[in-house]
């Protein structure tokens, strides 16, 4: 079996991940995953700044799972993908997927979708 490496960063450990309303995020109420280490652990260190401190917390997936659910894939900052964005910081997303593979907003990506 194909299996793929996530991580979530974090200022306490998550055993088990689940979703809790919080403020809107880049792609709304969710979970959020990272396939690179480095930018779970920079997240980890973020959060812990205020409170805790920093955990990235691991988990392996079979890949053969994602063709059981419906999926929204960016591979880059796009018009199509702002919009999703603004939606779900908006709190106006209607979730049409289970998952959302995509890059996140930040500074560098802020200036990029600025003038899409």
């Amino acid at each position: 079996m194909n299996k793929v490496r996530l991580y979530h960063g974090s200022n306490v450990p998550v055993y088990v991940p689940e979703i809790r309303v919080t403020y809107p995020h880049d792609f709304g109420n969710a979970f959020y995953v990272t396939s690179d280490f480095r930018q779970a652990k920079k997240w980890a260190l973020h959060k812990a700044k205020y409170s805790g401190k920093a955990y990235v917390s691991c988990y392996t997936m079979d890949k053969e799972v994602l063709r059981y659910i419906r999926t929204l894939y960016f591979n880059q900052p796009s018009k199509k993908w702002l919009d999703l964005v603004v939606k779900c910081r908006q709190n106006k997303y209607q979730p049409n997927g289970d998952l959302i593979i995509g890059p996140v907003m930040d500074g560098r990506k802020s200036w990029i979708s600025l003038r899409l």
